[in-house]
Order: C-alpha cells, then structure tokens, then sequence
C-alpha cells in the first residue's frame, strides 16, 4: 500500500469531522453536557499519543486514525501531542460544556514543517 496523499489526508480529516458533527446532533439530552473530543491524526507514518492537561487520553494512534469520543472537562485545556515521548506539539484549546470537537494534528502546507493542531467545533488559543 502507497503513502496517503496529503490531499487524501485532508478528504478524511474533513469527512469524519462532518460525521462527527451530523452525530453530534443525535445524542441523548442527557448526554447534552458532556464535553468530548474526537482526535484525528493527520500524521503519515507516525504513531502519537495524545494527553489533555498531562492526562493520557490516547496512545499507540497511527496516521489516518480517529479516537474518539472522549469525555474531558469543558474550559480551556491544554493539549499536547508526542511521539516516543518526545513533544510534537502542544496548544490551550477552549472547550464549550456539551461541545462536541474534533482535534487533528497534521503538518503545515510545507511538509517539512513542524506538526500542528486546529480545532474544529470550538476554539483554539
């Protein structure tokens, strides 16, 4: 099997945050105030970890992979990437209570950049 296309990457990113946001609309009201993420990894050939304010929330994730929902605590909350416990990329992400949002880590238009995070569904500081 081929290396994804960073063109194919961006297509998966932007169907399951679709998904993800159709479902979102289907969950039970009292489920209305759970905050989850979903972590899409949009780094090929990489395997990630992934913590939220120093709490592990996935590990061992490979590029092209969705983890998710996670439950986490709604505000402002750091969230740090690593690969073989070295640092890729951390940034504060603000969290509405009863959000549902997706987090994926990819590279910059250079792919020789460093790695980075944006959110969707919320917003990210």
């Amino acid at each position: 099997m081929g290396r994804p296309t960073l063109r194919s990457m961006w297509v998966a990113v932007v169907g399951v945050g679709v998904l993800a946001l159709l479902c979102a609309g289907l969950t039970p009201s009292s489920a209305a105030d759970q905050t989850c993420i979903y972590i899409v990894q949009g780094l090929p050939s990489r395997t990630v970890s992934v913590a939220v304010d120093g709490d592990s929330v996935v590990s061992g994730l490979a590029g092209g992979k969705v983890a998710g929902p996670l439950p986490v605590k709604h505000g402002t909350r750091t969230v740090t990437v690593s690969e073989g416990g070295q640092t890729l990329v951390t940034s504060k992400v603000k969290l509405p209570a009863g959000s549902n949002s997706e987090i994926v880590v990819h590279l910059p238009a250079s792919p020789t950049g460093d790695p980075m995070l944006i959110v969707l569904g919320a917003l990210l500081s």
